[in-house]
């Protein structure tokens, strides 16, 4: 029998079928003195790829990426140019013993758009691996050129597309940025604008426009779905500690299940639904079906409490039961404090409605994730809240914001959609005592996407969900370059590393779903960047699941 190392390989070069990606093997493998390197693509590289040094971690990166010494990395991950530099996005310890350093790429003191890098450096100071990569030739005329649009309109096109009586939800966020096209190489001085608005339909997102001319260089504002946003409503007043007292309440789900979950006993003498023993705190919140796209200033509603240590909403019970078991699961699996691993607190959203939706609040079938005020915030229309892959597939989605902080859109999205749709289905397995299946939301009365046969369900008009990259489809843009459709792909993947099958005339035997879980988790918090496609995360997983302190 293959082994676990040689069962993965196989089960994603199978899935993904990607033929410009060679397979991995020993015969990768090259020496330049003492440098070797063992996995060798244009954006992925490890081995031992530079000499043994006493600087700091994030200083050995740095120096190889600008060139500044010896280094086997790829020559697209560096660039020596004058005015290129390196700033340190996140440094900390990896699943594999080394220190992990994610760096931006920035030039003339601007970051350069979608060209980070993570590397990971071990004990002696040898860069062992470094994924993404480095924009090249940034000297460019187009670069000397003053900057002839303001910020103000650089706005234009939220009011040219929704017109001038949209609701924003607040001051749309705008960067100085350089965007590069990766078609042509071509750099362009842009801007990067952020914003949230009710127009009356929920939008989010963000564009970038160049800041010579004004035109739109890549667009990635979705329309409100089963998607993450990235919210920024009125503030949300902190709940101080040392007002409440912890106890243990109780109270039926919207399965009809009788939970017992954190509470705790306000000064007022009320108990509310807000758990101050796990990080900075989970609360759950009653929106009462405000509407989104109308009312947005009364997210996220009233902190839901009760006269007693029982509580009767079943909606608010699922979420605040969900909410509290997904970051047990994430903390007894992974150590993980919190979405962002460092306590924050998490924000479940109940009752909550958008009429872009549906015309009936009580039936708004969306859920989505979003970070407010510094708040992560789960949002939930009724029907959404009593899944439990769901609630993971959202609180999922606010860890990979955290961590590699994929972009939405096209392969990179595909790839956010998955992770979160994969760890969903962890959660799910955590949370029912050891019992899933391989469907997304069939506890809503629906199923959303099914990670065993993709195909199975159809996307829209009667378009089946692809199984194969040879069936990607960016669907001429719609879904942002078709990220929940293309996700498909990667789910089909990980139900082969796991359970596995025949697939394109290739049998595969499967790990397990443990090991699986455990390999995307890794690659999504330590190897993949924002702007990571699909070939990059079949490296990054290969890495992981050769290394022996993750997949034995």
């Amino acid at each position: 029998m293959k082994n676990k190392k040689e069962i993965a390989i196989v089960a994603l070069t199978t899935g993904l079928a990607l033929t410009a990606v060679a397979p991995y093997g020993i015969g990768h493998a090259e020496e330049t003195d003492q440098l070797q390197v063992q996995m060798q693509e244009e954006s992925f590289r490890s081995g031992e790829l530079t000499q043994p040094s006493q600087k700091a971690p994030e200083n050995v990166v740095k120096d190889a990426l600008k060139e500044k010494t010896e280094q086997a990395v790829s020559p697209k991950q560096v660039n020596g140019e004058t005015g290129v530099d390196y700033k340190v996005l996140q440094k900390r310890g990896s699943y594999d013993g080394t220190t992990l350093v994610r760096m931006q790429q920035t030039y003339e003191g601007k970051e350069v758009y979608g060209h980070q890098l993570t590397a990971h450096v071990d004990n002696k100071g040898v860069i062992k691996s470094v994924s993404g990569d480095s924009a090249q030739n940034l000297k460019q005329e187009e670069l000397k050129k003053p900057i002839k649009l303001s910020k103000e309109e650089a706005k234009q096109y939220i009011y040219t597309k929704y017109g001038n009586d949209i609701k924003l939800i607040s001051e749309p966020e705008i960067k100085e940025v350089i965007f590069v096209d990766e078609n042509n190489g071509q750099a362009s001085n842009a801007y990067q604008v952020t914003f949230a608005a009710a127009t009356p339909s929920y939008v989010s997102g963000t564009y970038l426009v160049n800041a010579d001319n004004g035109d739109m260089l890549k667009n990635m504002v979705q329309e409100s779905g089963l998607k993450v946003s990235e919210e920024h409503v009125e503030p949300l007043k902190e709940s101080r500690k040392n007002n409440f007292v912890s106890l243990t309440g109780t109270g039926k789900d919207d399965l009809g299940i009788t939970r017992t979950f954190g509470i705790s006993e306000q000064s007022n003498g009320k108990y509310a639904l807000a758990d101050y023993t796990r990080g900075q705190g989970i609360e759950t919140y009653d929106v009462n079906y405000r509407d989104i796209t109308n009312e947005e200033i009364y997210y996220p509603g009233i902190l839901v409490t009760s006269t007693s240590t029982t509580f009767n909403d079943p909606k608010a019970v699922s979420a605040h039961f969900l909410a509290t078991k997904v970051y047990d699961f994430y903390k007894d699996k992974y150590k993980r404090n919190s979405f962002d691993n460092k306590g924050k607190k998490v924000v479940s959203v109940v009752h909550a409605w958008d009429s872009g939706g549906t015309n009936n609040p009580k039936n708004w079938e969306n859920a989505f994730s979003a970070n407010i005020n510094n708040i992560s915030m789960l949002i939930y229309g009724d029907p959404m809240v009593k899944a439990f892959d769901i609630v993971g597939h959202e609180f999922t989605h606010a860890v990979t914001s955290s961590e590699s902080n994929l972009e939405f859109f096209g392969e990179f999205g595909a790839i956010n959609e998955a992770l979160s749709d994969i760890m969903g289905t962890a959660i799910e397995k955590y949370i029912n005592n050891g019992e899933f299946n391989w469907t997304t939301g069939e506890q809503t009365g629906s199923v959303f996407r099914n990670m065993k046969n993709p195909s199975s369900i159809n996307y829209s008009d009667g378009v089946p969900y692809p199984d194969d990259y040879s069936k990607y489809n960016d669907l001429n843009g719609e879904d942002n370059g078709g990220i929940h459709f293309n996700s498909s792909i990667i789910n089909k993947v990980a139900y082969l590393i796991a359970q596995g099958g025949t697939h394109n005339g290739v049998t595969v035997n499967g790990i397990g779903e443990d090991k699986m879980f455990d390999i995307f988790y890794y690659a999504n918090t330590d190897e993949l960047n924002m702007t990571s496609n699909f070939s990059e995360l079949r490296l990054a997983c290969l890495k992981v699941a050769t290394n022996g302190s993750v997949a034995k």
